[in-house]
């Protein structure tokens, strides 16, 4: 059985690295290490055509760097955009390249002085003034404050699943999770109850309340639907059958399985996502902003991000609701979700 398994994960992977080919002369396929904030940091650059505008693509987690599942992400995306993926330090290969090297925790302030660096590499190199940035979940966090900051080196802004309060919005979650659990006699109902009452009493970042938000993640996803929500399974099956992943990428998963060595690692990082609320700290913004959100997303809650929609400002701004999808729509419905930014992206250039 494990040799089968072994023939059916490598046919995929080279069907897919077949698939991933950049097949044009004035295209670019490059996976490096550049110096960015003084460390090492991993770059992932495709895209079918140089002189195509360019996309930071800032990644979600915190510290959940997935550029080995570009070959199924971004595929339609690449032939209009190239595409830059950084692994943020203290996460995936950037961690491993400098983990041996003294250096302060990972930040969000020193996320975004690295993001900089990362925008004016591409700026420069693809000869263009302004770039488009697209961050996902904890990306959009980062993404708010960069764009806030340097409106001038930005075209649009395309927040995917994005962050508005993370407290608030677990506690939403949990609550209907707590209802679905309590009208089906379930045995979480208890815990549930426990776990949101503890989670509305805390008013500051600990480690206890993120370990008390990552149960109710996996509480609530017992009781809320998920129709096309991928779980770790299927996440698991993309990865194994990624052209692109390397022991790198496997040794980081493990890392970010281990509850405590993670929220020790990310400790500030942590801290600074939760204290941030999108509705005070970006109520206008100077570029487009187009939001994508799944209805069945149990970690940034629709509700909320139509709230937040509603509150900001922006030269023009849009809103994608995908039905029956969770919190990564470029996973679970790929064709939809770049179909979705391409149709955006490009009536903004109209």
């Amino acid at each position: 059985m494990l040799v089968v398994l072994l023939a059916i994960l490598g046919t995929f992977r080279t069907v897919h690295h077949v698939d991933f080919q950049i097949d044009t002369s004035a295209g670019v396929n490059e996976s490096f290490y550049m110096e960015v904030g003084g460390l090492e940091q991993f770059v992932q650059i495709r895209g079918q055509d140089v002189s195509n505008p360019v996309i930071i693509a800032v990644h979600g987690g915190p510290a959940n760097p997935l550029p080995m599942l570009a070959f199924r992400t971004q595929d339609q995306l690449e032939e209009y955009f190239t595409i830059v993926h950084w692994d943020q330090r203290g996460s995936g290969r950037t961690y491993f390249k400098n983990r041996n090297i003294e250096q302060p925790d990972p930040s969000l302030e020193t996320i975004l002085q690295d993001m900089d660096e990362v925008v004016d590499y591409a700026r420069e190199r693809f000869g263009q003034e302004q770039v488009i940035v697209k961050g996902q979940s904890w990306g959009t966090i980062v993404s708010t404050h960069y764009v806030q900051r340097h409106p001038e080196k930005v075209s649009a802004f395309v927040a995917v699943s994005p962050v508005v309060n993370m407290a608030e919005g677990a506690g939403l979650v949990a609550g209907k999770a707590l209802a679905n659990a309590e009208e089906a006699n379930s045995s979480d109902a208890e815990e549930l109850r426990s776990l949101l009452e503890n989670l509305q009493a805390t008013t500051e970042y600990n480690s206890q309340l993120f370990r008390d938000y990552y149960r109710l993640q996996v509480l609530t996803f017992r009781h809320l639907p998920n129709e096309n929500n991928r779980g770790i399974p299927q996440i698991a099956w993309a990865c194994a059958t990624s052209p692109t992943i390397n022991l790198t990428d496997l040794r980081w998963f493990m890392t970010m399985a281990n509850v405590n060595r993670f929220e020790s690692l990310q400790n500030q990082i942590l801290h600074d996502a939760f204290a941030f609320d999108a509705r005070n700290h970006a109520p206008h913004f100077e570029v487009p902003v187009y939001i994508l959100v799944g209805d069945q997303d149990w970690i940034t809650p629709v509700e909320l991000t139509q709230l937040y929609f509603a509150h900001i400002e922006a030269p023009t701004k849009e809103l994608t609701v995908l039905p029956n999808v969770g919190h990564s729509p470029f996973l679970e419905v790929p064709d939809q979700y770049q179909a979705a930014i391409l149709n955006f992206l490009q009536g903004s250039d109209d």
